[in-house]
């Protein structure tokens, strides 16, 4: 969805978005594809034409973001084998019919009518709602950076400033918002996927039943840090996750344990569900983070 060519979306989407996102999508210069849509009446024309049901939300769509008309061609592609996208073919959900934005081999995204988007593995018979807008996509999006903040983000982005990050397989993000103080950020924000934004912190959950949960933690100090894990496991003592920066390689010897979660994979099940603990201990020369084997 993006090339040197095609309209930024600094400017598609300026009248829709946060100040925040704006910046951000003005810094990273990011552009949609110049042929990637048509105007509503071509992509009703073709909706009509397959039968298919005529959703204002997913015209809106195609008229700002693109790609449904490209997405109702390649379904009669997927998979390698020719798919008759009718009436009969569509996704449904909880009885609510769904068109495709997406078609993608693995993961798909569909629509339904109230502009609900889904993320969909046909492979597995996977469909669950994951945004309730494609405005909240390019809201979360201005913190993609945030969210790799340990791939060394560009040093004038608001990631920078918070170079401390950890992330828990289970839902504390307002836990931790309340413990650093840090507000709901409502712009980018749904049921799905709240996010909590300042200069101390940033907090994003991942709230998808059957695929994902986790709360990802980005802050600007050590201490915060600390602050974040004592809330977080005083709230659940068994929580599981992994810490996302630099980790000491040596024993955390005798220093004394500041704060302390275990570290495991997502998967809750299984003998090796648990790897040991990440331990962030205070020496005399500040904060070290150890993990500790079982």
């Amino acid at each position: 969805m993006n090339d040197e060519t095609g309209p930024r979306w600094a400017d598609i989407l300026a009248h829709l978005l946060s100040p925040h996102a704006t910046a951000y999508y003005e810094r990273t210069g990011s552009r949609r594809a110049a042929a990637f849509a048509c105007d509503r009446a071509g992509l009703a024309g073709m909706l009509a034409e397959r039968g298919l049901p005529i959703f204002d939300a997913v015209l809106a769509y195609e008229a700002l973001i693109g790609g449904v008309s490209e997405a109702l061609l390649a379904h009669e592609q997927l998979y390698g084998k020719r798919i008759s996208l009718t009436l009969d073919g569509l996704l449904t959900y909880e009885g609510k019919l769904l068109l495709p934005l997406t078609a993608i081999p693995t993961y798909e995204h569909w629509m339904d009518e109230s502009g609900t988007i889904y993320l969909v593995n046909q492979d597995v018979d996977y469909c669950e709602p994951s945004v309730e807008s494609f405005i909240h996509v390019f809201e979360q999006g201005a913190f993609r950076e945030d969210l790799e903040s340990y791939k060394a983000p560009p040093p004038g982005s608001d990631a920078a400033r918070r170079p401390f990050g950890f992330q828990l397989w289970s839902h504390l993000g307002e836990t931790i918002a309340k413990a650093l103080d840090v507000p709901l950020f409502e712009p980018a924000s749904d049921k799905y996927g709240p996010i909590w934004y300042g200069e101390r912190a940033f907090i994003k959950e991942r709230r998808l039943r059957k695929w994902e949960e986790w709360t990802a933690v980005r802050v600007s100090s050590m201490d915060l840090a600390v602050l974040a894990v004592q809330a977080a496991t005083k709230k659940d003592p068994g929580a599981r996750g992994e810490w996302q920066s630099t980790i000491d390689k040596q024993p955390a010897a005798d220093a004394p344990i500041a704060a302390r979660f275990w570290f495991g994979p997502s998967d809750p099940c299984g003998p090796t569900s648990i790897y040991g603990e990440v331990q962030i201990v205070r020496g005399s020369d500040g904060y070290r983070v150890h993990l500790s084997r079982a």
